[in-house]
């Protein structure tokens, strides 16, 4: 099929801004946009991208090939023609990412060469995780670094499962807490019950010292003796 030259030159440069060697992650803005493209046109308009990335796989500077490694694993994730594509020459693109070969080591600076290194045993892990039934060559490039050259993955079922039994154990431990406070309530509900009966006393107690005191129902002088005797008797 004859592809539209506007769709290619967008993917170009799509491709481009995100592997320059200024760039220290992949802007998130580029990739939706390149998986916009992408996903809407045929299949065929991938390997353009294929072609960008595989090119800059082959680059002198390694955080180009970083750049395009992380551009490569997002594409991989959702494109199954790129899948196809990667996985028809998966030998060398392991020996550009890994540099498991000592004649072709990987390209200065040293620093993001190591990273390039680590991120393609993790992305070729992932790899191998999510799309091992579909992609065998992913899982024989893993088998054969891991086995026979004794190369170290980060295993990362392992620690998924090691981050999910440390989240169960950290959940156990809150609900024995709550459960136990559950269980402390009716104790602590008494002992507010009586603080505050105490504190009720003591406030009537108080208000009663408070109140004036009543007028007198006595009254003083003689009247008021019994049994007195009337003016002008003898």
């Amino acid at each position: 099929m004859i592809l539209s030259q506007p769709v290619r030159e967008a993917i170009v440069k799509l491709c481009e801004q995100a592997t320059d060697k200024s760039q220290r992650e992949l802007a998130p803005a580029v990739c939706r946009q390149l998986r916009e493209v992408l996903t809407k046109n045929e299949d065929a308009y991938v390997s353009v991208a294929y072609s960008v990335i595989w090119g800059c796989l082959q680059s002198s500077n390694a955080q180009i090939r970083l750049n395009a490694l992380l551009l490569a694993d997002d594409i991989f994730k959702y494109h199954r023609k790129f899948r196809q594509l990667i996985c028809s020459s998966f030998s060398t693109f392991l020996e550009l990412t890994v540099g498991h070969r000592h004649e072709r080591p990987l390209p200065d600076p040293a620093p993001v060469a190591e990273v390039l290194r680590q991120t393609s045993l993790t992305v070729v892990e992932q790899w191998k995780d999510n799309f091992g039934k579909q992609c065998p060559q992913v899982v024989s490039g893993y088998r054969y670094l891991q086995g026979s050259l004794g190369l170290r993955f980060p295993d990362l079922q392992a620690r998924a499962a090691q981050r999910r039994a440390q989240q169960d154990a950290r959940r156990a431990r809150t609900q024995e807490l709550l459960r136990q406070r559950y269980a402390r309530l009716p104790d602590e509900l008494d002992r507010v019950r009586s603080t505050a009966d105490a504190l009720l006393q003591q406030m009537e107690s108080c208000l009663g010292l408070l109140q004036p005191a009543g007028p007198s129902t006595t009254t003083s002088g003689p009247a008021a003796a019994g049994g007195g005797e009337a003016p002008g008797d003898l």
